[in-house]
């Protein structure tokens, strides 16, 4: 019998753990920007190691809400710490401990889960003095049982990370097939893939009050993947924005986003972007409810 067990990947928004679950699962789970509080959702993402299986739930980045939707994704991630392993605090080389990461390790100070801390950015760091000047710092504001500094970016000490988490995991059977790496339905992923996309290419014009939603998904007479998908934003001068001049901004970001799905599920995609308005609807539960952002902990 090998091991097995559940671990929480949590920390601040824009720290690198969208990046690092997409290595630590060797796929793309997550999808990664430069923006803060690009992942809303608590994701599942299963590692099969010799040694054992590994679920991975990767958290959106704990912050001070300004809307409803900010407080759903927070509940969403300090849920995710209960009931767990493992849980894994990540903190970037190139930053100082902060009021957000005190805020984060106050909600763990009365588990007795352990809690490894990992370093990211690793690939900043001049030399390795400055990493064991971070550590020291971090050490006082935790009791953490290992630091492990790493690069989700470059792909530096992840198999390191690997061996000391399935080392914390108890003795157990797995939870799910080999053949099962992620817990989210497809339509989920889809939805993610396109508003990636958005974001990645729009900069700055359009901020996070924009949501995806797969409204069909279905293989038509051509042995295609018919896919038809609305994309919300909160002002109307934002739905110009993603449309673009002539409509060249969204057909871009479908030409980007079926790339990706081509390669993910091995077949010929006809994907179909809507672009619709709806005013302040982060505020709204039964927006939030619809776009697959219920109050569900």
């Amino acid at each position: 019998m090998g091991k097995s067990g559940f671990v929480t990947i949590i920390g601040r928004p824009n720290v690198g753990k969208s990046t690092l679950i997409n290595r630590l699962v060797h796929t793309k789970m997550a999808i990664v920007s430069d923006k803060a509080q690009t992942t809303r959702d608590v994701i599942q993402g299963i590692l099969h190691h010799k040694d054992g299986q590994v679920v991975f739930v990767d958290t959106p980045g704990i912050h001070k809400p300004r809307h409803e939707l900010g407080n759903r994704i927070n509940q969403r991630a300090l849920h995710a710490i209960d009931h767990v392993d493992v849980i894994i605090f990540v903190m970037p080389y190139n930053e100082k401990i902060g009021e957000g990461d005190r805020f984060i390790l106050d909600q763990l100070k009365d588990i007795s889960t352990p809690v490894i801390c990992v370093i990211n950015k690793l690939d900043l760091a001049q030399n390795k003095n400055d990493v064991l000047r971070v550590i020291e710092q971090v050490q006082r504001a935790y009791d953490f049982v290992e630091f492990v500094p790493i690069s989700a970016l470059e792909n530096d000490n992840i198999d390191r990370l690997t061996d000391v988490i399935i080392s914390y995991l108890p003795e157990g059977e797995p939870f799910y097939p080999d053949d099962v790496v992620m817990t989210k339905a497809e339509s989920w992923w889809i939805a993610e893939v396109v508003r990636e996309k958005v974001l990645r290419l729009t900069n700055d014009e359009i901020p996070h009050s924009v949501a995806v939603v797969v409204t069909k998904m279905e293989e038509n007479e051509d042995g295609y993947l018919d896919i038809d998908a609305d994309i919300i934003v909160e002002k109307k001068t934002q739905k110009g924005i993603i449309i673009g001049n002539q409509g060249s901004m969204i057909k871009t970001i479908g030409m980007q986003a079926r790339k990706d799905l081509n390669q993910r599920f091995k077949r010929n995609i006809y994907l179909n972007l809507y672009v619709k308005h709806e005013s302040d609807w982060r505020n709204k539960p039964h927006r939030l409810l619809e776009f697959g952002y219920g109050n569900d902990k």
